[in-house]
């Protein structure tokens, strides 16, 4: 990538050789993977910076203040400085995100593409996170902290996968119509705390894996859709499940602390063996129970 000393007409910028500020202007670069190398500057103060096949930092600065940085295939910043302030993140394919620094980003668009978070100390997204497409992934392993500061929503078809309770921050999460998954595919039993608020709004699931653990101790959930905890495990929600009209929960080799009612409901569905520690019923609450599976209220 090489960087003039001029501006577009002709005269001299002022800026430093090597230096590319577009202000609020676009910035598209198509074909190949450009390298900022040290000293070299690009800056942008609410643009958005289009690099279809990715962008690696060696050394350079990149300063994109409330602009849009749009990415295909991968990213890499070495020794370079990055900053992101107030600005977005858009996958134009899967893209797949190295960094030595921690990196940050106001909204995170997916656009149905999947982020691979590889060699990244830290990802926090500021604003809430929706997920509504099967392909909308993020995958990062044990030595990356993901923090989803400004909550996540799960819609129709959208999910996501929580391996490890230990690198994984989350704000408030809204079930309106997707899937929750808590653990790990093979038999080792977790302990997650979640404290932040969790709202069902639409019939969506929690499934836990390998019987993983969550301890839920924000807010009563009020049910007025059917919310399906499935798997293997257990929900030590501190406060109640309450079930109210329209609700139902469905439940299959899960343990649940407390349950109400608070009107009459669709009521309770066990697939099979079940235990709900404290069962509190003040209304019309139909129970069905699968032939030969059993149900336990302690």
């Amino acid at each position: 990538m090489n960087l003039g000393h001029s501006s577009d007409n002709g005269t001299d910028s002022g800026l430093p050789p090597g230096t590319l500020a577009t202000q609020t202007a676009d910035l598209t670069v198509v074909g190949g993977i450009p390298s900022l190398s040290s000293g070299t500057t690009i800056s942008s103060t609410g643009g958005t910076f289009t690099f279809g096949e990715g962008l690696s930092i060696s050394g350079g600065t990149v300063n994109l203040q409330n602009s849009t940085l749009a990415l295909g295939g991968s990213f890499s910043n070495t020794g370079g400085s990055l900053t992101l302030s107030g600005t977005d993140l858009e996958l134009l394919s899967n893209l797949s995100l190295g960094s030595d620094a921690a990196f940050t980003v106001d909204e995170l668009r997916l656009e149905d593409k999947t982020l691979n978070l590889q060699s990244v100390s830290s990802f926090t997204v500021a604003e809430q996170l929706v997920l509504d497409n099967a392909n909308e992934q993020i995958t990062w392993d044990n030595n990356t902290s993901l923090a989803l500061s400004g909550g996540l929503k799960l819609d129709t078809n959208g999910e996501l996968t929580w391996k490890n309770p230990g690198n994984l921050a989350i704000g408030n999460i809204t079930l309106n119509g997707g899937v929750l998954k808590i653990g790990r595919n093979y038999w080792i039993t977790d302990l997650w705390t979640y404290i932040a608020i969790l709202r069902c709004t639409a019939d969506s699931e929690i499934y836990f894996n390998s019987g993983s653990i969550l301890n839920y101790s924000g807010a009563e959930v009020s049910l007025g859709k059917i919310l399906t905890l499935g798997g293997s495990g257990q929900l030590q929600n501190t406060n109640d499940l309450n079930l109210g009209a329209g609700g139902k929960l469905k439940l299959s080799e899960i343990s649940v602390a407390k349950v109400i009612t608070s009107a009459d409901s669709l009521g309770l569905k066990i697939d099979n063996d079940t235990t709900i520690t404290s069962l509190s019923v003040s209304n019309l609450t139909p129970v069905s129970i699968t032939e030969e599976r059993a149900s336990q209220e302690a």
